[in-house]
């Protein structure tokens, strides 16, 4: 019984398929502010979905009071916040949407805390 058939097979298919991507996360910068800058509102509401969703996490440190974050502070702030970040630094767009976010919310509340 011959099995280089069944090998040449295999080896071809496996050159076959091609590499996966590196993961570069789930959003960039440039989706983030493409979102925000939409006229269909349900692109806006994912905007402040996503940006809820990375800042979220970071009120876990409110219990250990090392949150600086202020109470009160909304989701619309937060957004703001973020979207003039990604306004006034554009040659950042590319990177990932969860770093920029949490970079622009940490020098907006925490100066020095971020980089």
């Amino acid at each position: 019984m011959k099995k280089t058939p069944i090998f040449a097979a295999l080896a071809c298919a496996a050159v076959a398929i091609p590499a996966a991507p590196a993961f570069a996360g789930f959003a960039d910068g440039n989706q983030l502010y493409g979102w925000r800058s939409a006229i269909n509102p349900l692109n806006v509401e994912d905007c402040h979905a996503y940006i809820s969703g990375v800042v979220d996490p970071m009120s876990l440190f409110e219990a250990s009071g090392k949150s600086c974050i202020r109470l009160g502070v909304t989701v619309q702030q937060v957004t703001d916040i973020v979207v003039r970040s990604l306004r006034e630094r554009p040659e950042n767009r590319d990177q990932s949407a969860a770093v920029l976010v949490n970079n622009a919310i940490l020098n907006a509340f925490c100066p020095g805390a971020s980089k």
